[in-house]
């Protein structure tokens, strides 16, 4: 597992992700994009949207974004069925929702579903 990034600042952030981005043999990345109940964006997703923004300047891939909405639920009902303490699920949470997050994309990628509307970087550049 490659874990989770967890930074003080959005800057911080977005330089140990570039850092991350150059050791590996990345070709796009993925943000959960954090949508209200009614699939609308709030001020969360639009945070996500300026980190993906900031992401995709910095390393010069393309950034998509997922749907993140109840990632957290389900990730904490997968550890609860394997069996992890609560102690344990607490350390996890960000990890697994992060592992949440990306298999919906995979999965609808796989499925030929196109996602969420104007998720690429380079429509990010062209608004901000």
């Amino acid at each position: 597992a490659l874990g989770t990034v967890h930074c003080r600042s959005r800057k911080a952030g977005v330089e140990e992700v570039a850092r991350w981005v150059r050791r590996h043999e990345v070709e796009s990345l993925v943000v959960g994009l954090a949508l209200a109940p009614d699939g609308g964006m709030g001020l969360r997703a639009s945070q996500a949207r300026n980190f993906g923004r900031e992401l995709a300047t910095a390393t010069g891939l393309p950034v998509l974004f997922e749907d993140e909405r109840d990632s957290t639920h389900e990730a904490q009902e997968r550890m609860i069925s394997e069996g992890l303490s609560s102690a344990r699920r607490a350390e996890r949470i960000d990890e697994m929702a992060a592992l949440v997050i990306l298999e919906r994309f995979l999965r609808q990628r796989l499925q030929g579903v196109s996602g969420l509307p104007d998720t690429s970087a380079s429509r990010c550049s062209e608004q901000g």
